[in-house]
């Protein structure tokens, strides 16, 4: 994986966490309403967290693949589109 993309997916991963402590903050509000948004976005931040230790998971073994494929004997390089 490209070192900007790895330093971009780190940032949203660092970002998400932030928001994700807020919100949980946010959860023990006196305001009802306060609380049952900040559940609701603490379970889309969530869900975009999985999302992106999936992607990030993705990406380092598609590199390691690519980066073994290189290394086999014979190998031929092929030009991405």
């Amino acid at each position: 994986m490209g070192t900007r993309k790895r330093r971009d997916l780190s940032r949203a991963r660092s970002a998400l966490l932030k928001a994700i402590l807020k919100s949980e903050r946010l959860l023990d509000s006196t305001d009802e309403q306060v609380s049952l948004r900040a559940a609701a976005v603490l379970a889309q931040l969530a869900g975009a967290l999985a999302r992106l230790a999936e992607t990030l998971d993705f990406e380092e073994r598609l590199s390691a693949l690519e980066e073994a494929l290189a290394l086999e004997p014979g190998a031929r390089r092929r030009r991405s589109a």
